[in-house]
């Protein structure tokens, strides 16, 4: 039996289909991203980031009112809901 070398584009190839012309935001996956604290604000951020880099259409971010609105200042693909009595 012949070995087959590893090819990553590929592997992906075989999951990963073209976007149809017609498509909108929310057809290619939807993902709430919960999270942030004072120590780890860059946490959830990072997070929302990774799923639109990785093919994501609609990325909601819960976090406090400060993550959210530096999420949003920089990446305005993030959709920002401040979680209320959180810093």
């Amino acid at each position: 039996m012949a070995v087959r070398a590893f090819n990553p584009e590929r592997e992906i190839a075989q999951f990963w289909s073209q976007r149809k012309k017609d498509s909108h935001k929310g057809n290619h996956g939807r993902v709430l991203v919960v999270g942030g604290s004072p120590a780890y604000g860059g946490a959830p951020i990072l997070a929302s980031m990774g799923v639109l880099r990785g093919g994501g259409d609609l990325v909601t971010l819960a976090a406090p009112q400060a993550i959210v609105e530096s999420a949003n200042a920089h990446f305005p693909d993030i959709i920002g809901h401040p979680l209320p009595g959180l810093y």
